[in-house]
This record gives structure tokens, sequence and C-alpha cells, in this order.
């Protein structure tokens, strides 16, 4: 019958369902191992199985091991295949006889694509024996597939035994498979044998073709600890294995039996439909119901790699079971690795193959044979979903994303299937609660058309849409070198590792597009020092633009794959001469910040003041570069917290010989203060002292002001330090809107006359102060995480921060609320409410601490307020 009354939560809609009594269903439960796609599978986007439903293993003929003989063997692989002959899937595993031969290193040889096998066991022979079994006497075989010493016996947990699926057709079908028993592993204890079948059991389930499965992974991870259903319905095809003793097998009840999920995913990989069992076999669905779909964005962007999982309820209690039962990995089916522009496309190798680029396919899932509670006529089943445990990559991965796992977008969400029976299939379509619900990728740039670089050297994108590629545009000298940043962020800009995985590449702009990167790349992800962080540095070899690539890993995308960039490049020096006792000089260039070092000849310069494009340094004298160096030095730009670095090659000269004479200098280092009117408002203007070029220490400088609104309280004279810089205390007192005070310096160095410069200190009109959010204003967390401060900046009308502006802060705490579908939204309820005043620093910011409640869910409203109409506000959430 078909399905309508089903009662989603939060928001997510019931597109559609399908009515049961289907004669066929799509794959398949936690997922299969394989699925078909370009360039190696002739189809697409199909799973993996067996060529034919009755597989036969031969065992070797000799034994294994002085404790295992022969028979011993062959009763410890009948154990572990048996396991596996159930009757709602349409395979049948047996015993087809023995091998010709003992397999060992005698009649295995190293090969130039892998091993040689006896011409009985080599994939050629399918036709007679599907799964050749060789019992590994001296694991000699062991160490020829898998490294020396891979068969030791403290290798045992690992190489007890080995599986290789070593024939896969184009066409999608498995037609030969080996399974490498270590007789190393054994032993007169019997839980040696006991753990060793274990272990083939395991194998026997990748053989077929099952994936990995992570249902009640509480068991593996303990957080929170299991519950004892949890325990019961732990998957036998979980990734990893929980260590409790010398026997992993021992770790769980009932080792040897198939939980619900193992015969689901085996049921589901070959499935029986309906009125088509043969003898000894069931119809899959016989007791047991469907639900598929497909998981979306808000933006209707598939979203692959979210696990969900299926627990039970009877219709005459309210109680649902604590161990889930079935799980599955959504967008399975779809492109597993789509390659990029900067390494390429993917291999033409079964593995790279994996899935299809087939919109409909990307968020799909299905819960296959979800079995019914006993005694049951119908049930209800309830839906989580959850992220895929980052430990499970590579040999332990599981679903589209073996190489990372990617968080899913928005929280946790549950759904509930009512009174479902035996054969339903449901087909549903959900917008997952909270996700990203918008997509725009114009200002990604195409490689023809690549996006300028902002001025400042950062800017923040997402690369949403699959396949997306971020191109970006920077012009650069010769003799140059540079770093391109690229940091991972969630939908709430938090740096991650879960989500984008971000390769970088760089090409002149006059190179053809399509062509790999001809001046640098990237090629894996989070290479730096910084979490979330990948780097590329390289050097320049001519003048002219550059383009740069940012590109996820696996060619993915999606809405939730955030990025920030930054191009740290030092173009240019100012002065490019400087005396032999150093002096004073100006960086320009992209992507500078507050904390960085300079160096000169790798000698430490002093930074005076940086902007995002501007770097005002004092060089050091050119005794201090070393005895052996050339008196045209490098500068190269440092970020202790990325590792990112810039170089000017060659760029600043010292003169040979003694420096000639040249005029003593004063430089006022802070010429424009904008305060706020009205206000006393401390201020410390800067000075450098240089003579010859090189700092001038020790020079007194008395300073004065123009108007009795500027003040020195502490004394108007200070000496320059070891750099030559000077500085004062000032006080702007009570200056009035509009009006300007001008402060000077003069100092005396040798024999010259006193030496100015001055400063002006400009009043700004309560009715010009603008305030707004510059960092955190954007933060959501969940319950148990911690909410970042929040800055905030004043400016005046044309940008400039304004220094002593009083602002009043009000933080408002009330509950996360969820607005229904239909009706009004509830009313939160108020935690706490506070009102505070703060005071703009020396570059107009301020700097709010959020209050918020450990643990629980809640909305944070912050707004700031200042001067006659100066007003922002954020709304920070921890959500449930």
């Amino acid at each position: 019958m078909p399905r309508s009354d089903v009662r989603p939560s939060m928001g997510a809609l019931l597109l559609l369902a399908w009515a049961s009594g289907l004669t066929c269903a799509p794959a398949y439960a936690s997922g299969p191992r394989w699925v078909t796609g370009p360039p190696y599978f002739s189809v697409a986007s199909q799973p993996v199985v067996w060529y034919t439903p009755n597989i036969s293993y031969s065992t070797d003929p000799g034994d294994l091991s002085a404790d295992v003989d022969h028979a011993a063997a062959d009763a410890i692989v009948s154990a572990a295949a048996n396991v596996w002959n159930i009757p709602t899937a349409n395979i049948a595993l047996a015993q087809g006889g023995q091998l010709a031969e003992h397999v060992s290193s005698a009649n295995v040889f190293p090969g130039t694509n892998g091993l040689i096998f006896p011409a009985d066991v080599s994939s050629s022979n399918y036709a007679n024996i599907q799964i050749a079994v060789i019992y590994d006497t001296d694991g000699s075989v062991t160490d020829l597939l898998l490294g020396q010493g891979a068969s030791d016996p403290l290798e045992c947990r690992q190489n007890g035994v080995t599986e290789s699926v070593d024939s896969i057709t184009p066409a999608g079908t498995i037609q030969h498979a080996l399974l490498i028993l270590n007789g190393r592993c054994t032993g007169s204890a019997p839980e040696q044998q006991l753990q060793l079948q274990y272990q083939l059991m395991r194998a026997f389930g990748r053989v077929l073709g099952l994936a990995w499965s992570q249902t009640n992974d509480d068991v593996f991870t303990r957080t929170p600890l299991p519950t004892a259903d949890e325990v019961q319905k732990w998957p036998i095809m979980h990734p990893i294995d929980v260590v409790c003793g010398p026997y992993t097998f021992q770790c769980q009840p009932s080792p040897f039996t198939l939980r619900q999920d193992d015969v689901a995913s085996l049921s589901a990989l070959y499935f029986i439909a309906q009125g088509t069992a043969s003898a000894g076999k069931s119809d899959t669905l016989s007791d047991a119901s469907s639900i598929t779909g497909r998981m979306e964005f808000g933006d209707g962007q598939g979203m692959q790699g979210m696990n969900l999982l299926v627990r039970r309820s009877d219709l005459q209690t309210p109680y649902v079971e604590s161990g889930a039962v079935v799980s599955a990995v959504s967008g399975n089916l779809y492109r597993w690795d789509n390659g990029n522009p900067v390494t390429g496309a993917p291999a033409s190798s079964i593995d790279a193959s994996m899935g299809y680029v087939n919109p409909p396919l990307e968020g799909d899932f299905s819960l296959i044979a979800i079995p019914l509670l006993p005694n049951a006529s119908a049930q209800d089943a309830f839906i989580t979903s959850e992220p895929i445990n980052p430990l499970y990559t590579g040999q332990y991965g599981l679903g589209p994303y073996l190489s990372a796992p990617v968080t899913p977008s928005g929280p946790v969400f549950p759904w509930r299937d009512n009174h479902v029976v035996p054969y339903e299939q449901n087909f549903y379509v959900w917008a997952v609660p909270g996700s990203e619900a918008t997509c725009d990728a114009t200002a990604l740039g195409t490689a023809s058309a690549p996006t300028p670089v902002p001025l400042t050297g950062w800017w923040t994108n997402v690369l949403c849409g699959y396949g997306a590629t971020s191109w970006s545009l920077v012009n650069v000298q010769a003799n140059r070198n540079l770093s391109v940043e690229v940091t991972a962020l969630d939908e709430s800009a938090f740096v991650t590792e879960n989500k984008l995985q971000p390769l970088i590449g760089a090409w002149n702009q006059s190179d053809p597009a399509g062509t790999p990167p001809t001046v640098a790349q990237a090629v894996s992800p989070f290479n730096s020092i910084a979490a979330g962080l990948t780097l590329l540095n390289f050097d320049t070899s001519v003048t002219g633009a550059l383009r740069i690539a940012i590109i996820d890993q696996r060619g993915d995308g999606r809405p939730d794959y955030h990025f920030r960039a930054r191009v740290l490049y030092a173009d240019s020096i100012s002065p490019a001469t400087t005396s032999i006792g150093g002096g004073l000089v100006t960086l320009n260039g992209l992507g500078f910040r507050a904390g960085l070092i300079v160096t000169v000849g790798g000698a430490a310069a002093q930074i005076v003041a940086a902007t995002s494009t501007t770097i005002l340094a004092i060089v050091p004298p050119f005794a201090t570069l070393g005895t052996d160096a050339a008196s045209t030095a490098d500068v190269t730009v440092l970020d202790p917290m990325s590792g990112g670095s810039a170089t000017l090659y060659g760029a600043l000269t010292y003169p040979a010989g003694s420096a000639l004479p040249q005029t003593p200098v004063l430089t006022i280092l802070t010429p424009a203060f904008y305060v706020a009117a009205g206000q006393a408002v401390p201020l410390f203007p800067l000075a450098f002292l240089s003579q010859s070029g090189a700092a001038a220490p020790g020079i007194a400088v008395n300073w004065t002001s123009s108007a009795a609104a500027l003040t020195y309280p502490i004394g108007s004279q200070s000496t320059s330090d070891s750099y030559g810089l000077a500085t004062i205390a000032a006080s702007a007192t009570l200056l009035s809107g509009g009006t300007q005070a001008t402060g000077s310096a003069c100092a005396a160095i040798g024999a010259s006359a006193n030496l100015c410069g001055s400063f002006a200190v400009t009043g700004v009109d309560p009715s010009m102060w603008a305030v707004r959010s510059i960092e955190g204003g954007t933060q959501t967390v969940s319950a148990t995480g911690i909410l970042q401060p929040v800055v905030f900046q004043v400016t005046d009308g044309s940008g400039n921060p304004v220094i002593g502006a009083p602002v009043t802060v009000y933080q408002t705490i009330s509950g996360y609320q969820v607005c229904p579908d239909k009706g009004r939204c509830p009313v939160a309820p108020v935690y706490s409410t506070s009102q505070a005043t703060a005071t703009s620093d020396s570059n107009g910011l301020i700097v709010i601490t959020v209050q918020q409640i450990s643990g629980s869910p809640q909305t944070a409203v912050i707004a700031a307020s200042t001067g006659t109409q100066g007003f922002a506000s954020v709304m920070l959430q921890k959500t449930p």
C-alpha cells in the first residue's frame, strides 16, 4: 500500500512514496563495496556482485600448520563460509573441492603485475574455482603479498587472513578471489583457531562484495557507553575491531552470528524479488520492508556521505529499541572521485571508477530489508542521521568518501515511517533541516575568466555545485616567492578538515585551459602547520598574471564547502637602497596581517606597523647579516601562524664601504588619529629617527601641541629606542566634532637643526559613529560547543576607526527554537539578559565575550549601540 501518513519532523519534506510489490529494489543497506562507473566499467551506478549465485570455494590440500591439519582447516573455512548462506539472499557459498597443490613460496612468484600463482589458483580459472583458499603454512605467501615480516604472529590481528578480489569485469561482476590463511596465526590454544575463523568470516563478507557498516558505532567509540541492545546488534561487518584482550572475537556476544544489518546488507546486494524465491530461499522482503530516497541540501543538491540508521517500535507500546538494525550511507551510487584540474582525471583503475555523475543519485540512500520485530505484522520505523566516524578511511572506509568522511550539513535529525508491513517499499525526498540552502557560484570565476584576487589578498568563497573550481587571478613580478593558502571552513565558518579537502594549482594566465598546473601545485590537502589549511609556496620566473585554482581533492562540490583563501605576496620595497646601518622601509604587497616576521638576509627586521597591503619596518644594519653576506639581500615576510612566506629576492641593497652622509630624518609614523568627540581619549603617537638612513637611538624628542585639547599627561619628552622609535602618552580631551588639534615632535640629531614632524587629531561627532560586526558574528555550534568572542568596530562616515567611543552592549540568551511548518512560532524562553559598556581601542575595536549556558541549546543576540545612530546586532546559536 502507498505510504502517505509519515510524520516527518523539523520540516523535512515527503515528496513521493512507492507502492509495495515492486519486482526489484535499489541498493543497498550499509552499501556495496564497489559501484560501477567510468572509465573502467561499461555500466554505471550498479553494485558489483558475483557473476553467479552459486559460488564455490576450493581449499588448499595441505595442512594449515603443525597444530591445524587439513581436515581441521577445512572445518574452519566451512564454518566461516556457512554463516553467509541465508535464505533471503540469492547466493549459495559452498566448498567445491581442493586445489591441485599446496600453495607456498615454492610455487608463487613475483611478476610484473603482481604475484603469479599456480594455474588452478589464478583468476583465469574462475569458471572452475571462484574462491581459492590458501593454507599459508609458513607465512611465505602472506609475506610475498604484504611484505617481509607481515606473517609474524605479532601481526595476526591485521594479517591473520588476507583477502584479494583479483578479477572484476567491466560489466561489474566479480569472477575470482583469493583467501590466504596465515598458518603462523594458529597454535595449540583453541582461541587462536577461533580468532582465525572470526577473521575469515569477515573476509568472506568482503569477498562477497559487502561494504563496512557503521551501525551502533557506540560499541566501538564507547561514546556514549553502548546499551546491551546496541552491543548485540553491532554488525559483523564493522570497520575496526574493539580490542578487549588477545582475541577480538571475544569482545562481542555470539561473534559467529550475523546481525540484522549484515543480513540486510547481503540480502539487498543479492535481492530476491517477490514471488521469485527458489527452493530453500524466501523473498527478501517476505518479513521485511524498505525505505529508500534522497537526502538534499536546502538548495536541492543531494547530500552524500550521511549515515542513516533505522530503529523499530511495535504498534502497541511507545518503546523504541536502542540498537539500530539497518544502516545506509547516502550517495553510494554517485561518483566517488571526479578528478580535479590540479592532479588530473582519476586513473582508469577499478578503485578510481566508482559511481557516476547522475544528480538524482548524489544523495540517494537505501535502507533495504528492514526486518520486522519478532511476532509483529507491522511496525513503525524511526530513521536518524549521523556523520561517518573520521577514523573510517582507506581500508576501513565506507560510503563514497573513502579518503576522508564529510560531516553532513545541518544538525542530526530524526523522522518516522508509520505502520510499515512486509513487502512495503517507500521512497522519500528529504530536505535536511538547517543545511545550506543557497549556492551562488557566480564569484568562482572560470579558467578563461578568473576572478581578480581582492586588493587585500584575502577572500572567502564556497565550492558549491558538484565539480566546482574557484579560479582567481593575481599579478606578480618575476624573481619573487609567494604563498597561496586555503583554509577549509564549515557552514558556521569554523575551521574543519571534515568537509572540503582543498588542493591548489597555479598557471600563467597565458597557459591554455585544461593543462596541468605549469607553475606550481599542492597535491595533498592540509599540508601546513595550521589546522585545516592547505599551503602552496612557489617562486615566480616571469612578470605577469597568475591563474590560481582551488579545488576539492575528489573533484567534489557542495554548498557547505566553504573556504578562506589568502595570497601572501610582497611586491616591492621602498626605498630599495638603505644605509649600511639599516633604516626605515615600506613593503607593499597582499595578505599581510599583524604577527608577521620580516627578515633581511636572514636577520630580523623590526615591524613598526602593518596593514593587509603595507608593512612599515626598520631593516637591520648590514653587520648583522653575517660576514659572508652579499650587499644585495633577500627580504622575506614569514607568517608563523600558517607557515606561509613571501620573498623579494635581492630586493634590498646595502651600499659598499661607508655610507654616504645623509640628512637626518624624523618621521611621524602615526600621522592621523580619529577620536570620539567630547571624550577623554588616550593616544600614543610614534616617531622614527634616523641618520644616514640608519636608526638613531638615544635621541631626545620634544612633543608639543597646538591646542589645549591635546596634552601630554606624564611629560612631553621621550627618547628614541634602539630601533630609532620614540613614543609619548598623549590625551585628546573634549575635542569637539569636526575640529582638529595638531601635535608635533622635534629632535636634534648631531649638528643638525631641530628636525620636526606633526600629527593631527580629529574629533568625530557622535552622529557620525557607526558600528559593525567584523568577526564572530555568524557562529552556529552544537550545544556542547563554545561560542567565540564577537568583535565590533566603530568607524566614522569614511571608514576610519574611531578611538575612545563608548559602546553599550546588550546580550539576551534565550532557548533554541524551531518553528513548525505551519502556524506561529512559539515564544522562546529568555534565560538571561545583560547590559555593559565598552570603549573602542586604538583600532576602533571592542571585543565581546559571549554569555552562554554550557551544554544547553540556545540563541544569543548581541547588540552594540554607539553615538546617536550607530547600531549593529548579531544572532548566534547553539543547536541541539
